[in-house]
């Protein structure tokens, strides 16, 4: 019985997690704009990026990060309903999260946007 109940609430959220995928747009930010560090703590960065999304009823998905040596690739997305209608102006998009790169050190990442990447230096202690 327990079995069969697992496999239920198993399946019931499986099926939710793909139809609210097909209720939301997921998008790459066009540009981060700004990028503030909140605070390091054990090889880990905390940072608070503002984007430009294409209209102001996306909000925060997801980031992507790819380590290669010294540099750090960080892309940030951004997701909206899709029945929802908006307003069709340029929105603002704040994010918090967390990079942790393999080891402390010197960093240079790269935010890539749709129209535009910035480069900063970061230390990790």
């Amino acid at each position: 019985m327990r079995i069969l109940i697992l496999s239920v609430i198993l399946i019931t959220g499986l099926i939710m997690t793909g139809q609210e995928n097909k209720d939301y747009t997921t998008d790459l930010v066009f540009s981060v704009d700004s990028i503030e560090t909140v605070k390091q703590k054990y090889g880990t960065i905390i940072l608070n990026t503002v984007s430009a999304v294409p209209d102001p009823c996306y909000t925060f998905s997801h980031v992507e990060t790819k380590t290669e040596s010294d540099t750090i690739h960080v892309k940030i997305f951004a997701r909206r309903k899709k029945s929802e209608t908006c307003i069709q102006i340029i929105g603002r998009l704040k994010a918090e999260f967390e990079v942790k790169p393999p080891k402390p050190g010197n960093y240079h990442f790269i935010f890539e946007g749709k129209l535009k990447t910035i480069n900063r230096d970061f230390t990790i202690k």
